[in-house]
């Protein structure tokens, strides 16, 4: 069996190729392009550089490459793994045709994707929840996402074996089959903490109690973190005497934050959307304590068990800072058992066997 993920979402699809790799099954990460966003991801083994053909000829160029690569995919790969959009050829959602998965599932190839959370999460539905990441996007932006997470999710119920995600989004749509986020969990351990880069070294007093919190790209879009609740917050506990320093990360490479999240005393993940991401699983596996939302309905429905994640919202962040930095020996523990957690449920490996599981069904 060959397995191609394929797609740009974060470290996700390269670790995913690795776990399938470290248990012996050969997989490949592919993407159209990386949009000038090669900070975000780890690495892939084929990138198509297709947004760099332009010109007069531009279009018929691309279109030759792209069919090329899908006559590689149809020899050489048994199971095609979208991420975030079932179709190999990037376009516009509303302008997909979904030919080219057509073509696969032709070919009796087994496809599967996995979302992630703009990409197919409906306003209408995710707004009737307290601090909604929909509620900080404008109307216009609704409805198009409206109308591309139907079509997407649409699509994959018609050309896909299975769709995977987990946290509100299975919520949304009940017949995903929830799905871990994956991390090298030797890749990211404690010790690092003793061997970081001099130009990721976070000057500090003795005392000082470092929080940390990451948004990737905020610039570009609505706080969907609840980035401006944290910071409220922590100015409220500086204002009365708690020796806090904060520590916002934007734009740092994937491969490198670590070095910054591993300084942290405590990490607050996000406040909005219901559940935890990448940066909860990272930390947790750096052994720091961590702080996220986690609704209750999805808490109901979650597989795994003990999340040793403190649980706040925006109205709850400052008492819960608070109660973590005045009892530091509950925070030690917290600490500890995010370890075993995120080594039990998120190592890359055991997350493959999880999806090698649905590859190798009928």
């Amino acid at each position: 069996m060959n397995v191609l993920h394929y797609g740009l979402i974060l470290s996700q699809p390269y670790d995913i190729t690795r776990g399938l790799r470290e248990i012996g099954i050969p997989a490949d990460y592919a993407m159209w392009d990386d949009f000038g966003e090669g900070w975000l991801i780890k690495g892939c083994d084929i990138n198509l550089k297709m947004e760099s053909i332009s010109g007069a000829l531009g279009s018929i160029e691309r279109r030759a490459k792209f069919g090329k690569f899908l006559l590689e995919v149809i020899e050489k790969y048994d199971v095609i793994h979208f991420h975030s959009f079932p179709t190999l050829w990037h376009a516009n959602q509303l302008l997909s045709t979904y030919k080219d998965t057509s073509v696969l599932k032709s070919f009796r190839k087994k496809l599967f994707l996995s979302v992630w959370g703009c990409d197919v999460r409906n306003w209408r539905h995710d707004i009737l929840y307290p601090w909604s990441p929909c509620n900080r996007c404008s109307l216009p932006m609704k409805l198009y996402c409206k109308t591309t997470c139907d079509k997407t999710i649409n699509a994959a119920r018609k050309y896909c074996n299975a769709m995977f995600s987990g946290g509100d989004l299975k919520i949304e749509y009940p017949d995903l089959i929830w799905g871990n986020l994956a991390i090298d969990t030797r890749e990211i351990h404690p010790g690092i903490k003793n061997d970081i880069p001099e130009k990721y070294v976070i000057p500090r007093e003795s005392d000082d109690i470092l929080v940390f919190h990451a948004f990737g790209n905020s610039k570009k879009r609505p706080d969907v973190k609840g980035s401006g609740y944290i910071k409220s917050a922590i100015d409220n506990l500086i204002h009365d005497g708690y020796n806090i320093k904060y520590t916002f990360i934007d734009n740092v490479p994937t491969q490198d934050i670590k070095y910054i999240q591993c300084q942290a005393d405590i990490v607050v993940d996000q406040l909005c959307a219901g559940w935890y991401g990448t940066t909860a699983v990272e930390c947790m596996a750096l052994e720091k304590p961590v702080i996220a939302y986690l609704r209750e309905d999805i808490l109901q429905i979650c597989p795994n068990e003990n999340i040793p994640i403190v649980n706040a919202n925006p109205k709850t962040i400052e008492n819960t800072l608070k109660s973590l930095i005045d009892y530091k020996s509950v925070t030690t523990q917290i600490a500890k058992d995010g370890r075993e957690y995120a080594l039990k449920y998120h190592e890359r490996a055991e997350v493959a066997r999880k999806f090698l599981q649905y590859y190798e069904g009928d």
